[in-house]
């Protein structure tokens, strides 16, 4: 498609100067003629120029702990799937319990990115991911929680449960525990 530029000044030297707005994503390509009043006339050589507005997409893959998940695994691996239609992911970060870890990028174009956490303490831990491309555009998956959970709960018979090897003198027994996790 042709498009008139704007030019500015006169006589031998001028500038010219056109703005094309709303470009999709992608790559556009460009080049100019100039022809003077004599009718020579010139062009240049063909330009690209990429334009990537876009935030990369980014989801979630196994093995990912579900939200919600509860585990007695001390360490989880988080690992997303993260594509750019236009340009390339630059850098994945997970963030879990408002600290910031560097995640190993694998591929190129569309890439997955994955950390293992080790040594989780016992408790709920929350975590997201922000996803980078090439020229800045960053995106986020939601938050997500999981639970580790390693100690088993302990029980304590409580009365009136008899005591281990008791005799008792009716055909029944009552056995009563608390339980505490």
């Amino acid at each position: 498609v042709n498009y008139s530029m704007t030019k500015v000044g006169t006589g031998s030297s001028v500038t010219c100067s056109a703005t094309r707005n709303s470009l999709s994503d992608g790559t556009h390509t460009y080049r100019v003629y100039v022809n003077d009043s004599m009718g020579n006339s010139n062009v240049t050589a063909t330009r690209t120029v990429t334009v990537d507005s876009s935030p990369p997409i980014v989801n979630f893959v196994n093995p990912t702990p579900a939200n919600g998940a509860n585990q007695t695994s001390t360490s989880a691996t988080i690992n997303v799937s993260a594509i750019d239609i236009t340009t390339t992911v630059d850098s994945c970060v997970l963030q879990l319990d408002n600290t910031n870890y560097s995640m190993t990028k694998v591929g190129s174009g569309n890439v997955t990115c994955n950390y293992t956490a080790l040594n989780l303490q016992d408790g709920t831990h929350t975590y997201y991911v922000f996803v980078n491309d090439s020229l800045g555009n960053s995106n986020r998956t939601g938050a997500r929680t999981f639970k580790v959970d390693t100690t088993a709960p302990t029980i304590t018979f409580i009365n009136p449960t008899p005591a281990n090897g008791a005799n008792i003198s009716v055909n029944y027994a009552t056995i009563n525990v608390s339980a505490v996790d």
